[in-house]
């Protein structure tokens, strides 16, 4: 009588729960999980002149944040190269 032969390992991971999420891989995915948890919200903007700008984040992509200050119907556009921080207010 011959034995069964066990089938061979697999080398995939598991998949991820849906209430447990990975850690941002990069910064910049660091960055834009931060972003989008701010959205929507007034937020205070250094830029690197030195001069700051504060409104409601709105949506942002890879080079780019919208931020709508006061009562304006248009949001600014800032390149983020003229960030120096961000930061909640």
């Amino acid at each position: 009588m011959s034995t069964p032969k066990a089938a061979p390992a697999t080398a995939s991971a598991p998949a991820p729960s849906p209430e447990r999420r990975a850690a941002p891989a990069s910064a910049a995915d660091h960055e834009a999980a931060w972003l989008n948890a701010m959205r929507g919200r007034v937020v205070a903007v250094r830029l690197t002149d030195g001069k700051g700008i504060t409104g409601m984040l709105g949506a942002h992509d890879r080079g780019t944040i919208a931020v709508r200050v006061g009562d304006e119907k248009r949001a600014r556009i800032i390149y983020k190269r003229a960030i120096a921080y961000v930061m909640e207010q």
